[in-house]
């Protein structure tokens, strides 16, 4: 499909199936929670790997939102703390 084409980088890329994030249910995809994403992707794991970052810990930050505020799965990342702060994070 046209997804799978163009998904270069994420999750397809690395061979995860839509239903790992999606759902088993392809006609009525499920948009991922950060439930679905700490099924593979611990947090604590992320926050210990990313807690040496110049100005803060995006992982391990008072209000930190969902993974998909930033890893936006299929398209390219953004650092959505910049919204609001300077942190310079280049987002994987």
């Amino acid at each position: 499909d046209e997804l799978s084409r163009r998904d270069t980088k994420g999750p397809q890329a690395k061979g995860v199936q839509c239903q790992t994030c999606h759902g088993t249910d392809m006609k009525n995809p499920q948009y991922p929670t950060e439930e679905t994403c700490t099924q593979c992707h611990q947090k604590a794991v992320l926050a210990e790997k990313t807690r040496n970052l110049p100005d803060a810990n995006p992982h391990a930050a008072p209000h930190n939102g969902d993974c998909i505020l930033c890893h936006l799965q299929h398209e390219k990342s953004e650092n959505y703390c910049a919204q609001c702060h300077n942190f310079k994070f280049v987002v994987p």
